[in-house]
């Protein structure tokens, strides 16, 4: 995932271990793509945030 701004870096990596082809409904409720999403909300929520201030 990559900061914020022009001079954007590599923030955090994550790492997305689901199976290809992956099926949209069922992953929505796969534990692994849950808990990717929560570390994606996070990390923008945390980013939003250092720079909003």
């Amino acid at each position: 995932m990559m900061t914020n701004g022009p001079s954007a870096t590599k923030g955090q990596i994550v790492t997305m271990d689901l199976d290809r082809p992956r099926d949209r409904l069922k992953l929505l409720a796969h534990p692994t793509y849950i808990d990717c999403r929560r570390q994606l909300l996070e990390f923008l929520y945390q980013t939003q945030v250092r720079t909003a201030t």
